[in-house]
């Protein structure tokens, strides 16, 4: 099915991607003003920008088997990145307040050019790695499907209603009580590691789970079960957002959720729509789930319901327009690139050293040192995929990084294609996700370790699971069922 899939993926669908180019050309136009003192460098970088965009945009023509993680890559580097710069350079006086954090340097072209090239040189480089690795498996495998494979669907998406259900309760009220993982507030711990089991079957098991729920339904044409599943992930993003005080809980599990779709195919404009809704949605209650938020934190004893109660309050005299302004432009922000990268190349720190580049210690000296947090101030503030390795090891290893961040991601990908997994487009769509994705923006690679052991060990359970659907008496029993119902009918 999934090559079936892949192959209606036809060079039409891609033509809109020559626009991307005029991207550029508009934000040079909209920002040159401001770098006259550095007129040839800019039109300089921008060119290399143009060049390094036309000719990863020369081989993404291909079927998303293939290029769905430099999609992936490309849309954060756009956004995150560019766009940011282009929005902070242009219009400097209207979003000064939106990034607090590098206003100081809104007013120095030179601290901005110096970004700027460095964005440059490693987007040039993802392009360059990128295209390279497109041309170089220009006749993949064909991708294992498991259409063709016996399995009881049937009985898979009862014992997963009944998993999943049972999870997100059980894990919901144990992180509830014991005030697990709250966002901005101290970590908690409990014995035998129960914190980081319950926390990380909620980020990545659960997810998971839903998309393999999801998947099954598709297999057998039940759409009544592919809605459930779509529901479910919307009450456990529902729950994150109210137990932890995620604001973009719910948003992060429609943007895996649509991963799976176009890994599948399924994509159609009913769906388009849903995730327009959820997009709107999540700006909607941003504001009100951060003043939510900064109520839970001093006093994690508080009630959901009051807390939430209060803050809808404190929210009754803003107008609609004025929250989705803020909810849009904070969703913006989530998407972390260049306005954490200027204050890091502003500092112009000492490299911690290559032994640091899976060490918490980076993001601790990017908090405490670069931007100046107290020690006891408790944050979730990311350093950005440049910034990280910049942190590392300076500018030469930023681009040497996203370089090698680059080609695993791709060559991960491509392993993961050719694996004979009965789950396939899951584990796809929790990779690209999980690794592809929320590391590009988050650069978590402090938690990378415990990060693949989670992502390894839920694709393993969701495998476990499918080819338990194999075994011969599940199979028999269906058949007799089937028969069951024929005769009945007749």
């Amino acid at each position: 099915m999934l090559e079936k899939t892949f192959k209606r993926d036809t060079l039409r669908r891609y033509r809109f991607r020559w626009f991307l180019p005029l991207f550029f050309i508009g934000g040079y136009i909209f920002s040159f003003s401001f770098f006259k003192p550095f007129a040839m460098e800019y039109v300089g970088l921008t060119t290399l920008s143009i060049f390094g965009c036309c000719l990863l945009l020369s081989v993404l023509n291909r079927p998303l088997n293939i290029t769905l993680p430099i999609w992936t890559l490309l849309i954060v580097f756009i956004v995150a990145y560019y766009f940011k710069f282009y929005l902070m350079v242009s219009f400097s006086e209207s979003v000064r307040d939106w990034f607090s954090l590098s206003q100081w340097v809104f007013d120095s072209p030179n601290t901005l050019l110096k970004a700027y090239a460095l964005v440059t040189s490693a987007f040039f480089v993802f392009c360059l790695v990128a295209w390279l690795f497109v041309v170089a498996i220009r006749h993949p495998q064909k991708m294992i499907s498991n259409s063709d494979a016996e399995i009881n669907y049937r009985f898979l998406i009862s014992v997963l209603m009944w998993l999943i259900s049972i999870l997100i309760v059980g894990t919901g009220f144990m992180m509830y009580i014991t005030k697990i993982a709250i966002m901005g507030a101290e970590s908690v711990y409990l014995p035998f590691r129960l914190a980081g089991w319950i926390f990380y079957a909620r980020l990545t098991l659960i997810p998971g789970l839903l998309l393999l729920l999801i998947w099954c339904g598709e297999q057998v044409g039940l759409r009544k079960y592919v809605n459930i599943g779509i529901i479910l992930l919307f009450i456990h993003g529902i729950s994150e957002m109210l137990i932890r005080s995620s604001r973009g809980a719910l948003l992060g599990l429609f943007i895996l959720l649509g991963f799976f779709f176009l890994i599948t195919g399924k994509i159609n404009k009913q769906r388009v729509a849903l995730f327009i809704i959820i997009i709107l949605l999540t700006a909607l209650l941003f504001p009100i789930i951060s003043h939510y938020r900064n109520i839970r934190i001093p006093d994690q004893e508080a009630r959901i319901y009051s807390a939430l109660e209060e803050s809808i309050v404190s929210h009754e005299e803003t107008s609609l327009s004025e929250i989705l302004t803020s909810g849009g432009m904070n969703i913006l922000i989530r998407f972390v690139g260049i306005e954490m990268l200027l204050p890091i190349v502003g500092a112009n720190p000492e490299p911690l050293g290559v032994k640091n580049l899976f060490s918490p210690s980076v993001e601790i000296f990017h908090k405490y040192s670069v931007l100046g947090y107290h020690p006891q101030h408790v944050t979730g503030i990311s350093t950005s995929l440049i910034g990280w390795f910049y942190l590392v090891g300076g500018a030469y290893f930023a681009v040497i990084g996203v370089f090698s961040f680059v080609l695993l991601s791709m060559i991960f990908w491509y392993i993961l294609m050719r694996v004979k997994l009965l789950c396939l487009p899951v584990a796809l769509a929790m990779f690209v996700f999980f690794f592809a994705w929320q590391f590009s923006i988050d650069a978590a690679f402090g938690s990378l370790g415990i990060g693949t052991i989670t992502l390894t060990g839920s694709i393993a359970v969701c495998e476990l699971i499918i080819r338990n659907g194999k075994r011969d008496h599940w199979l028999k029993k269906s058949s007799t069922v089937k028969t069951e119902e024929m005769a009945y009918n007749k």
